[in-house]
């Protein structure tokens, strides 16, 4: 006998069994919704046959799933919906899942094979909503994973912007690449792309800025987002990515459709933002669909995120969420659920009265709960959204002399990320650091000696060692009020200055020392809360560093962060160190050779004129008459 038919024969025995001599079991049904596919439809079919009926779900169903047909008859229902219709769907829903007593319902919304169905979608959502029916669905266009979905009872098992966020930021730790910006076209989902990003950027900013061991923690910082509204005008796009050389941006993440893409990239390319240094990621909605080879204007080394969306991962999916259900089954019927919830949605679409399912909440709660370990593993946030989805990342690398194409280096899975034969931007050997190769900083400054001294140029015009060039006003020399309205050059030099050449070459940036217009070191305005100054500077961001004798107050420490302080100090006298020994004669070196003689003529005559006062007032003195030594005498 062959063993399919002996499997088949001993299902039909055991559930004769469980029929007649225990408790009825009660039926239940998995409505799946499914669009319309000329060449599809018989694959789901034996997919969907598969997932009950099969060998291996006959022994899941004496071995692990016993218990369920105890409690529950399962059954799947299949509706292929053509016209898409609001007609149609509501037939879908009263035909099938009424009278079959669904209690939860599977929809699939792939945009990349049935384009157009954002409006059955939305209405599909909406019913179940109505309902109260549970709903697993498979929707690429879902956003909603960050918002708490207080009456919602879809579970969400697709990858989606929210997941491709964690992708891009599980690339940027894998190669250390702290800093990045975003550009986001106004395309559907791009509300969601941004706050997952900030989401994840905001949990590494509450981590410590150090280990326990003293190594620096990993932190992301977001430079810059830029969001544009409509990429063929290529004059305001242009202007907007120009604001990425303000904040040294080298790592950027950009989502948009395959068309805008193209523009933006474009203009990257005009402007130098796709050299060597740069690295770009994109979501899947910029690769246009079913290409394997990549746009001419995309760089070498530009990194996609890409997944399943073709039959097998439809197939892929209905297994899935059939595995869902039937694991959310097997709890209900442990915890005896039929005694304690009504199961049975028992509306029908000519009662209107008796529409929502109250108790699909529980239901919805039991799948919800479900977790599956294994190598495809399933567990839901507290939203509904599947933890764990798999993509793949996308290379552009050269084939031939001219053509470009997108070729899978590496896989996003439960376990991480791996990677391999990757071609960096620019063809370069390894990964760019993320960061400039060397900073420009902008350094605002105030005088005050001997920490920040101005001096003019040299006959030469240019600075003396141990100056640098730096951008002040005109002013007047006894009220300090600003004389001119433009700058002119100076030397600066000072305490402050040799620290700030010590750390550019130390720390290897650029930077450009000026002063501010009201030469103030910084106060706050009570009323308005700004501050001028330096402070001011640093506040307003026309400045990334101050650098002068300017005091930590409590009030600044609020609004800037200070340095370690390098000098603590009252009143302090100042030398400057000297190279090599100290003269013996150094102790004469205040005073000129003149001045010492007319101090030494003058402490010998004065002492010679004390001594002898002294002496003659003295009652101990001499007598000057002569007659004894002694007056007294």
């Amino acid at each position: 006998m062959d063993v399919h038919v002996w499997l088949v024969w001993l299902f039909s025995v055991v559930y004769l069994w469980d029929f007649c001599y225990s408790q009825r079991p009660l039926p239940v049904t998995f409505h799946v919704l499914f669009p319309k596919h000329q060449f599809w439809s018989s694959n789901i079919n034996r997919t969907l046959k598969a997932t009950l009926f099969s060998p291996s779900a006959a022994r899941k169903r004496f071995g692990e799933y016993r218990n369920v047909y105890r409690v529950f008859r399962p059954d799947i229902k299949l509706t292929w919906l053509e016209r898409d219709s609001p007609n149609e769907i509501l037939e879908a829903f009263c035909d099938q899942s009424t009278p079959s007593n669904a209690i939860t319902v599977f929809h699939v919304n792939n945009p990349y094979v049935f384009p157009q169905r954002a409006a059955a979608n939305r209405y599909i959502r909406q019913l179940v909503q109505v309902l109260g029916l549970p709903m697993i669905s498979w929707d690429t266009d879902f956003a909603g994973a960050l918002e708490p979905q207080h009456d919602s009872r879809i579970l969400q098992i697709a990858p989606s912007l929210y997941h491709q966020s964690h992708v891009m930021l599980g690339l940027l730790k894998r190669y250390n690449w702290t800093d990045f910006s975003i550009i986001t076209t106004t395309d559907p989902g791009y509300e969601e792309f941004v706050n997952a990003i900030r989401a994840q950027v905001k949990e590494t900013e509450n981590i410590p800025r150090f280990a326990p061991s003293g190594v620096p923690n990993f932190r992301f910082k977001l430079l810059s987002k830029i969001i544009i509204s409509d990429a063929t005008n290529t004059t305001k796009t242009r202007e907007e990515l120009k604001t990425l050389f303000d904040t040294d941006t080298r790592i950027i993440l950009l989502h948009s459709n395959s068309r805008d893409s193209k523009e933006i990239i474009d203009i990257a390319v005009e402007l130098g933002l796709t050299g060597k240094e740069y690295m770009w990621i994109i979501t899947s909605s910029a690769i246009a669909r079913g290409r394997s080879y990549a746009y001419r204007g995309f760089p070498f080394g530009l990194f996609a995120i890409s997944y399943e969306r073709e039959l097998q991962a439809m197939q892929n999916s209905l297994v899935r969420s059939v595995d869902i259900w039937m694991e959310g089954l097997k709890q209900m019927a442990r915890q005896r659920l039929t005694a304690t919830a009504n199961l049975s949605p028992g509306f029908t679409c000519n009662d209107s009265n008796h529409l929502y399912w109250k108790d699909g909440e529980t239901v919805y709660r039991y799948l919800k709960d479900v977790i599956i370990r294994g190598t495809d593993p399933v567990k839901f946030t507290d939203n509904g959204v599947l933890k764990y989805t798999e993509f793949k990342i996308l290379n552009v690398q050269r084939k031939g002399p001219i053509h470009r194409d997108f070729v899978e280096v590496g896989k996003w899975t439960s376990l991480g990320i791996e990677m391999q034969d990757i071609t960096w931007p620019g063809e370069a050997a390894g990964p760019p650091k993320g960061k400039p190769e060397k900073y420009h900083l902008r350094v605002v400054t105030w005088k005050e000696e001997p920490y920040v001294m101005y001096r003019n140029h040299n006959d030469a015009g240019i600075c003396d060692i141990g100056t640098v060039p730096c951008r002040v006003y005109p002013r007047d020399e006894d009220t300090n009020i600003r004389t001119g309205n433009t700058t002119v050059v100076k030397c600066c030099a000072g305490l402050s200055i040799d620290l700030l050449k010590s750390l550019a070459q130390r720390l290897d940036f650029d930077y450009e020392l000026f002063e501010m217009p009201d030469g103030q070191f910084g106060s706050e305005d009570n009323r308005t809360g700004e501050w001028n100054g330096v402070m001011g500077g640093l506040q307003s961001k026309q400045a990334d560093l101050a650098i002068t004798s300017l005091k930590i107050t409590p009030e600044r420490s609020e609004a800037v962060d200070f340095s370690v302080p390098f000098l603590e100090t009252g009143i302090t006298i100042i030398v400057a160190l000297r190279d090599g020994a100290i003269s013996p004669t150094a102790f004469l070196e205040p005073y000129d050779y003149p001045a010492w003689c007319l101090i030494l003529l003058f402490s010998v005559h004065a002492t010679g004129t004390s001594i002898f006062i002294y002496e003659w007032l003295s009652p101990y003195g001499l007598n000057q008459g002569g007659k004894s030594p002694l007056r007294g005498n």
